[in-house]
């Protein structure tokens, strides 16, 4: 879904500028940030994360979910977020 929400114009209008600054792909934009989350899991030799990391990916994908422009009012970014 993050590669979707990256690679689509419609989608970066969506974000408020905190989430495009700096601009993907740059390796301090959040949602760059974001994306490679999936990348790092995807490529790990067992699949699996250690608490601390899944606990930092899950804070990261939290403030996405939360962005005042579009997310912050949506009920299922809304679920994802206090679940």
């Amino acid at each position: 879904m993050i590669s979707i929400m990256f690679n689509c114009t419609h989608f970066q209008n969506c974000f408020s500028s905190s989430c495009l600054s700096p601009p993907p792909p740059d390796k301090q934009s959040p949602l760059e940030m974001d994306r490679q989350i999936g990348r790092d899991v995807r490529h790990t030799s067992d699949s699996k994360v250690t608490d601390a990391d899944l606990h930092g990916y899950l804070q990261k994908l939290a403030k996405l979910q939360a962005d005042q422009k579009c997310l912050l009012h949506v009920h299922f970014a809304t679920i994802a977020r206090t679940t």
